[in-house]
């Protein structure tokens, strides 16, 4: 069996655990920049807020319903993730966390109520547990249960009123498809025969549909990304290039992270601002910081023009591999335990505690959050007093 752990309003249902006054009030979390709005509470969904809304277009109108608005707060959400992780592998499951509020179980027998109260209990964080026998199958009983009692294993009668724009994997325009043949449920996608399936949907949608039959076919381990992009708008345009290298560089390290979390190389680099890109082809596949920050400034000093206003900038990582290519002109890579220690260090301690002085330590190309909860559970001196 399969089962899908889902935060419920994972952002918002963090900054409520330590603030009680949020409880039964609409919150919204805002992006990085504070420019768009990236969570929402179940009351300010019930108000209409749109996901990704700009907030200056909405700003009137959640101050007219008293919405609370906090900037994200990504030091507590990812650390209240871990916390909601270790609730349920201490109740004895093994865990392949899908994002930082969903995570997948796979075990003979799950007790999805019990799940549900030892989260709940242990970190105060709603969590909707769906089960079925294979992941499509669980994350269409997730939705089930987060409309229901927060728990539910999927039956076949599920499937005979299960929207198919629901379901894992199917798309607006798939759904819209679908629908055109008459296929307007999870029962009438199964009911339909392999190679009808297979010759109007793909290999890709026969697998799904394996899926929500119950035969697990989804791989544990998904494929490496093809490309890695680290971006941001600047809250004020940017003319100096010293600060716009600073912002490039710390997307480096962001976008280097990545690869060796997916334990992959890339060899492809590309720097871009608001206004031109430039690009480069390494001569080996890696994930080294120092290499890649290297190759970062060099580009950035090609495309830079004195005077020019830049509103934003990012870099690309592509031509991703999992295995070291070899150049037989070139010296063989030695592996460096630089770049392990430093990801540890980071994830024990706080995203970016350790960084390279290229990065900079003023952030002057960052806006600083303006609603910024405490970071309640990972700083000394944002711990709350009673």
């Amino acid at each position: 069996m399969y089962a899908l752990v889902d935060c419920n309003n994972f952002y918002a249902s963090c900054e409520a655990v330590f603030l009680p006054r949020l409880w039964g009030r609409p919150v919204v979390v805002l992006s990085n920049n504070d420019g768009c709005i990236i969570a929402r509470s179940k009351e300010a969904k019930a108000l209409g807020i749109p996901m990704g809304a700009p907030l200056f277009e909405y700003e009137r109108f959640l101050k007219l319903h008293q919405v609370e608005i906090f900037s994200s707060n990504f030091a507590l959400y990812a650390d209240m993730s871990r916390r909601v992780m270790e609730s349920i592998e201490s109740l004895g499951y093994q865990l392949e966390p899908y994002s930082i509020d969903e995570t997948f179980i796979c075990d003979q027998e799950i007790d999805g109520l019990a799940i549900k109260q030892r989260v709940e209990k242990w970190t105060g964080i709603p969590v909707s547990v769906g089960i079925g026998k294979s992941k499509t199958q669980a994350k269409a009983a997730n939705r089930i249960a987060k409309k229901g009692a927060g728990t539910h294993t999927l039956t076949s009668d599920n499937l005979k009123s299960f929207p198919v724009e629901d379901i894992w994997g199917v798309g607006k325009k798939h759904a819209l498809k679908l629908k055109s043949y008459g296929i307007y449920t999870a029962a009438d996608l199964t009911s339909k025969n392999d190679s009808w399936i297979k010759k109007h949907l793909t290999i890709v949608g026969l697998r799904m549909v394996m899926e929500l039959r119950g035969v697990a076919c989804i791989q544990d381990t998904p494929a490496p990304k093809k490309g890695i992009v680290a971006s941001r708008s600047f809250a004020r345009g940017v003319s100096d290039k010293e600060v716009l290298a600073e912002a490039i560089m710390t997307f480096v390290a962001r976008a280097a992270r990545k690869l060796r979390k997916d334990k992959s190389k890339a060899r492809f680099l590309q720097v871009f601002t608001s206004r031109s890109s430039a690009c480069s082809t390494l001569p080996l596949a890696t994930d080294h910081n120092p290499l890649l920050m290297a190759h970062a400034r060099r580009l950035l000093h090609r495309i830079y023009r004195e005077g020019e206003i830049y509103k934003k900038a990012g870099v690309l990582l592509s031509d991703i591999t999992a295995d070291t290519q070899l150049d037989l002109l070139e010296a063989p890579p030695t592996e460096s335990p630089l770049m392990p220690l430093l990801d540890q260090t980071n994830r024990k301690y706080g995203k970016e505690m350790l960084f390279y002085a290229g990065q900079g330590t003023s952030h002057r190309w960052q806006q600083p959050p303006g609603r910024r909860s405490p970071r309640y559970t990972t700083s000394w001196g944002d711990i709350p007093c009673i």
